[in-house]
């Protein structure tokens, strides 16, 4: 899949959750969890528009 279909994906399904607000802690607690791990991973290259890359 390619970025823009990840993205879509992603969005598409918290649209399925978007009312459940348990549910969208679960997501955003993993989201930050994945977004920590890509700051501090020394192969993953943060882009100037806070895209990250592997390297």
């Amino acid at each position: 899949m390619t970025a823009l279909q990840l993205n879509a994906d992603i969005y598409r399904n918290l649209a399925i959750i978007a009312e459940d607000e348990s549910m969208l802690k679960k997501v955003a607690k993993y989201v930050r969890k994945l977004a920590k791990q890509a700051t501090e991973d020394p192969t993953c290259v943060i882009t100037a528009y806070g895209h990250y890359e592997d390297k």
